[in-house]
């Protein structure tokens, strides 16, 4: 029995996104372990806010 196109299409897309993912888990991680002494303003508010620090702590395994 032939396996059907579609199967196959997402199947490449799943691998594709998945691929995606970890490309943008790791750059989340690189941002945050960066040193501290960044010339961006936006990346510094987002470092010094509880809130924020407190979701990416969670965020960051359940995305992986």
């Amino acid at each position: 029995m032939k396996r059907p196109v579609t199967v196959t299409v997402f199947g490449i897309l799943n691998i594709g996104f998945s691929v995606f993912g970890l490309f943008g888990i790791i750059a989340t991680i690189a941002l945050f372990s960066a040193g501290a002494n960044s010339n961006n303003p936006v990346i510094n508010i987002m470092r010094e806010n509880p809130g924020f620090a407190a979701w990416m702590k969670i965020s960051i395994p359940l995305g992986f």
